[in-house]
């Protein structure tokens, strides 16, 4: 029996133990994990992974979050508009989470990848007009370090996104919100309830919206690559959004102000 025929058995064996101990409703994103290892892929898609009272209670959640928590998003030092993330949680500095499907959702993750033990837990907003992202790789340290080796599973580091509602304009039916990849030549559609698993040196990017958008974003590091964005998909901390005041009639909207 050759050397990868063995690595293969040895996880098969450590995937059934995991899935012995995994919650029914999760082991299909286990077991997407596990086809990202064996096969060497850069990305899965799980469908209807979340129903819809669960995403309810999840866009619920997040208008309960402090507005000033709310950081546009950088790619490269380049502001793009529309893209904010409001973070939540952060496994390292003992948070916990309200919601439970939530709560369940970052221990599945934590069963799932026992070795990536920095989680940080964020909702990405977009609010029109907001362009698409420039191709990137969330973790620029596991980019650079797999182009001249292969990085061992348990260092790779990985970006989960959850569609929460409807995304892109409903009435422009051949421009729906989607993920494009890199060496892929059709992108990748999300619909509500979807989830999405990059590892953090698969190149990619998020189309524009024309509408008002909320996306959940889990990022998984491990010791050696954190998946901290560095100098792509980092948040500008000198920005904080103001809640302006509207009269009950109109809507209420926010604006950026520079934190002095």
């Amino acid at each position: 029996m050759d050397r990868s025929s063995i690595y293969r058995q040895q996880v098969r064996r450590k995937h059934e133990q995991i899935m012995k101990r995994m919650p029914a409703k999760w082991r299909r994103m286990a077991k997407s994990l596990l086809s990202m290892q064996l096969n060497s892929k850069g990305y899965v898609l799980v469908k209807g992974l979340f129903t819809r009272w669960e995403r309810r209670c999840l866009r619920v959640y997040q208008t309960t979050l402090p507005v000033e928590d709310m950081k546009p998003v950088n790619f490269s030092d380049e502001r793009l508009v529309g893209r904010y993330q409001q973070q939540f949680y952060q496994s390292n500095i003992g948070s916990t989470c309200p919601v439970a499907v939530l709560e369940d959702f970052l221990t599945a993750i934590r069963m799932c990848l026992p070795n990536q033990e920095y989680i940080k837990g964020s909702f990405l907003i977009s609010i029109p007009p907001c362009n698409p992202q420039p191709l990137h790789a969330d973790d620029d340290a596991l980019y650079r370090a797999s182009q001249n080796t292969k990085v061992p599973w348990q260092h790779v580091s990985f970006s989960i996104i959850v569609a929460l509602e409807e995304t892109g304009n409903l009435k422009e039916k051949n421009n729906p919100t989607h993920i494009i990849m890199e060496n892929r030549q059709s992108p990748i559609r999300l619909k509500p309830g979807d989830v999405i698993l990059i590892r953090g040196d698969q190149r990619h990017a998020g189309s524009g919206y024309h509408r008002l958008n909320r996306r959940l974003f889990i990022s998984v590091g491990s010791k050696e690559f954190k998946n901290e964005g560095e100098t792509t998909g980092g948040l500008d901390e000198n920005y904080v959004v103001v809640p302006v005041t509207r009269s009950p009639n109109r809507r209420t909207t926010s604006r950026r102000t520079t934190s002095t």
